[in-house]
Order: structure tokens, then C-alpha cells, then sequence
């Protein structure tokens, strides 16, 4: 089960899996594996996110924390939330990761709300939901993390969109509003994408694919375009998001992939017959490479679809 993809400053390819840590380096066709019985090693095989910080590779995972390793030493340290401690993560489960274009890490967490990591202190600012405070964190479960090309930082909880400024630490949140049709259709966003006109695309649970233009994003208006509407999709469930150099949008979900055209709405499916590892896949793995080729994680293995667009591998 493959759920998360990074690469780093040396070209390596990072996958990881619910059995540990992947790594496929240039030129090779061999992964090496490195689990906690391995040199270097990680003390939790269950990889949930991956972020590429310089020489080194932030390892989130399910329940062992969060632990970051040098690629060029091998050295890992680990952090794990500590109740007794206000400056450990927030909880052990570890969602998603960013880093910022100030360069500030931030770390998703399932319960522990949103965790800011502080360099200079080697320690963590937990932030959490309030309850009564519209300014805190609408929901402690963080699903998905996402900076767009305005500065924004998006945090996708269970329950509600949030809105994060870095410089205060304070969250505007955007729900689902029965009584406002192009408000946000769902309270959970699960995946991110922004693409070259500056439209975020957002992956849902329940509700499909939505999109954010720039100027609404930027005056904090609740105004989404509701695709699940107008366009054909098989699931209603979308767990990620890219697109390839012809601006065309691919889809995971629960029943195989989707290639979306923004411009026609047109949409080709497929499924195992054509070559994927599954009809599941998981949530936030997605990951576009720095040669365009897109990555997708399920639950037997990841499909690979070449920069053109045109062929799908798995492996």
C-alpha cells in the first residue's frame, strides 16, 4: 500500500509504503528499502507523508511521529507528542507536510491540529481548534496542506476548509452553507491542486471536484464551482490531484483514475483493464515529478503516467 512520494536535491524517488521507506535512485531500477531493521533506518514502517527539506527527507507516519532523515549521513532524529510537553508535535499520526516560501515546515496531524516547526528551538507550536474561537483551527484531524501562488496556505480538515495566516497563527474557515449553493459543497477536503491560471482545485469527500478562482480566493469569498455537477465522474470521493504539461487534470479516487480537460470538461476513465495497480487509491498520494511524470499511490503498488500523458505504469 503505497501512500505517499518524494524526491530529492539528488534525484532519488521516495515511496512510501505502509512496510517501510522506499527509495529508488537515479539511473537504477532497484529500490533500496530502509524499515527499522535497516541502515539508516526509521523506528516506524508505516509511512503516511514524505517532504523534501535540502539533504533531508521528513518521514510523517501513521503512528510513530515524525521523523527526519539526513539522505547524505543517515542520521534520523524522531519527534512523538509527548502529553506533558506543549512544544512536542501535536499528535504521532502524521497527515501531510509543507514547507512554506518563507521556508516554515508545517505539519498535519490527525487529532494534534496543525504543528509549526521551530528550527532554532528544534520543537513544535501546536495549534488546535478552540472551541468558541473562530480565529483557531475549525477541526484538530488535518488531512491536506497546500501553499497556492498568492501566499495562501490552505489546511483541509474533517470539518471545514481553513485558511492560514503564518504571521499571527489565526485560520479563517469556510464551510459547507445549505442556504449559499456555491459555498464549499463539502466540509472535507481531501486533495490540492493549483494550476497555471491560478484556479485551486480542491478534491472532496462526498462531493467530487471543486475550483477556487484566484479573485475570490483573495477577498475570502465563498463562491466554489461544483464540477460533480456538470461533469462525469465515478466517484464522488477525490483523493488527488495533478496535471500533466498539456494542462489536462488527473483524478484519483476510489474507483481508478480520471483525466479531466478543464477547457471541454471532457473526462476518460480508467481501471484496472487499463493498466492500474487497483481500483483503490489513497488518499494524498499523489506527487508530480521534476520530469513531469505523475505518481500515484494505491493499494497494491503506484501507477506512473509519463509527462505526456499518453501510458500508464505500474509498479
Amino acid at each position: 500500500s503505497v501512500n505517499a512520494f518524494a524526491q530529492t536535491q539528488d534525484g532519488s524517488l521516495w515511496v512510501g509504503t505502509d512496510d517501510g521507506l522506499n527509495r529508488l535512485r537515479p539511473g537504477e531500477e532497484n529500490f533500496e528499502w530502509i524499515n527499522e531493521s535497516t541502515y539508516p533506518s526509521i523506528p516506524n514502517p508505516d509511512v503516511m507523508s514524505l517532504l523534501a527539506v535540502d539533504n533531508q527527507l521528513w518521514v510523517g507516519t501513521f503512528s510513530g511521529g515524525l521523523t527526519i532523515l539526513n539522505i547524505d549521513s543517515g542520521d534520523v532524529v524522531t519527534y512523538k507528542h509527548n502529553p506533558k510537553d506543549v512544544h512536542s508535535i501535536g499528535a504521532n499520526g502524521i497527515t501531510s507536510m509543507i514547507q512554506t516560501s518563507d521556508g516554515t515546515v508545517l505539519v498535519g496531524t490527525f487529532g494534534g491540529g496543525l504543528s509549526v516547526y521551530q528550527p532554532e528551538s528544534q520543537n513544535f507550536i501546536s495549534l488546535k481548534n478552540i472551541r468558541g474561537n473562530k480565529s483557531s483551527l475549525s477541526n484538530n484531524k488535518v488531512i491536506a496542506l497546500y501553499q497556492d501562488s498568492l501566499g495562501m496556505i490552505w489546511v483541509g480538515t474533517e470539518k471545514g476548509l481553513n485558511r492560514f495566516e503564518l504571521s499571527d497563527y489565526s485560520f479563517e474557515t469556510f464551510h459547507s452553507d445549505i442556504n449559499n449553493p456555491d459555498s464549499i459543497s463539502s466540509d472535507t477536503a481531501w486533495a490540492f491542486y493549483e494550476d497555471g491560471k491560478g484556479q485551486l482545485w480542491i478534491g472532496t469527500r462526498g462531493s467530487g471536484l471543486e475550483r477556487w478562482d484566484a479573485a475570490d480566493r483573495a477577498s475570502s469569498r465563498n463562491y466554489f464551482h461544483h464540477f460533480s455537477e456538470i461533469i462525469s465522474l465515478p466517484s464522488s470521493n477525490i483523493y488527488g490531484i495533478r496535471s500533466d504539461e498539456s494542462g489536462n487534470l488527473w483524478l484519483s479516487h476510489n474507483r481508478g483514475i480520471t483525466k479531466f480537460k478543464p477547457d471541454t470538461s471532457e473526462t476518460n476513465h480508467f481501471g484496472v483493464k487499463d493498466g492500474l495497480q487497483d481500483s483503490e487509491f489513497n488518499m494524498g498520494a499523489a506527487f508530480k515529478g521534476v520530469s513531469g511524470t505523475i505518481y500515484f499511490g494505491g493499494n497494491r503498488g503506484f501507477n506512473m503516467i509519463p509527462a505526456q500523458g499518453t501510458q500508464s505504469q505500474t509498479i
